[in-house]
């Protein structure tokens, strides 16, 4: 979850950031497969979008 917070920060991607608790780790299966759907559907743009 780390990682995905910090890789949307580095591709300047934070705008699209999914709201979470970090420590309500019950609920990262349904983030993770929100993120998953993000990707999927462009909400999220993939990594290699955003490197120059």
């Amino acid at each position: 979850m780390l990682s995905y917070v910090f890789t949307l920060r580095m591709i300047d991607a934070a705008d699209e950031l999914r709201r979470f608790d970090l420590f309500d780790v019950e609920a990262y299966d349904e983030v993770l497969a929100q993120v998953n759907r993000d990707l999927a559907d462009g909400t999220i743009p993939p990594l290699e979008a955003r490197i120059v």
